[in-house]
């Protein structure tokens, strides 16, 4: 019970770091002519309300997704632990991150935040990087089951559905016109979606690529037109035009 209550204040230790830092990149720069501190930290609180629950939303599904395969998901900010690489087999390194810079202990290094702050300064808050966090999965046997571990399709189903949930939650902000939670929800969807290391991107891509190149054409599909056709008409188009083109994709290129 301990180590599953400390594995639950790390998850909302890293939730409350994102939902600060989300609000941060997003309330940076502020939509007003004249710069006012009053109206700049009003705008901040509304961002961090609706950074919240589109992070709420994206925890929530991954966690139901991951219990209809009996499995244990949460979420974590996206870094590096641990230093590993390994040079023509010449130089091997892997060792825990434990330095002592100017007096302060660091074991972890933030590549998400460090990255978006960084953008965020740089752009003077006119660019939103958001792949702050990425999903972890306990996984776990399932007892009776042909397969005892989950399967490679199963993971990016979940990873896929963690991300349908901000996408529902986007037609919700998109219906009663928030126009700032549907940015925040859009940004937040997109980055995530980015193969590379461990976001949910690479561990789609990497577990079921059909599955990843479908989801992807569907979401631009999806952010593209909406608010610009019939809800019920946008999803249909979607579904229809993610399938054709993930069909020739797989024709032309898995199938080769």
């Amino acid at each position: 019970m301990k180590k599953g209550f400390l594995k639950s204040s790390k998850e909302l230790r890293h939730s409350l770091f994102a939902v600060v830092f989300l609000a941060i990149i997003f309330g940076f720069n502020d939509p007003s002519d004249v710069f006012t501190l009053s109206s700049w930290l009003g705008n901040l609180l509304i961002i961090l309300v609706l950074a919240a629950i589109t992070l709420f939303i994206h925890i929530i599904s991954s966690k139901l997704a991951a219990s209809h395969f009996d499995q244990k998901a949460e979420l974590r900010i996206w870094g590096m632990e641990k230093i590993k690489f390994n040079i023509l087999g010449m130089i091997k390194v892997n060792s825990k991150i434990d330095w002592n810079i100017l007096g302060f202990k660091v074991k972890f290094i933030p590549f998400g935040i460090l990255i978006g702050l960084l953008l965020t300064l740089m752009s003077m808050g006119t660019f939103y990087f958001t792949s702050l966090t990425t999903i972890v999965l306990n996984k776990t046997q399932r007892i009776g089951d042909e397969y005892l571990y989950l399967r490679e399709k199963n993971e990016a189903l979940i990873y896929v559905w963690s991300l349908a949930g901000n996408l529902a939650l986007i037609a919700i902000f998109s219906l009663l016109e928030i126009h700032q939670g549907v940015v925040i929800g859009s940004y937040f969807v997109l980055w995530s979606l980015l193969p590379v290391s461990d976001l949910l991107g690479a561990k789609i891509f990497f577990n079921n690529r059909i599955l990843y190149v479908f989801f992807l054409v569907f979401i631009l599909l999806f952010l593209l037109l909406l608010g610009i056709i019939n809800l019920a008409w946008l999803v249909v188009i979607c579904l229809v035009f993610a399938f054709l083109i993930t069909l020739w994709y797989f024709l032309k290129i898995e199938y080769k």
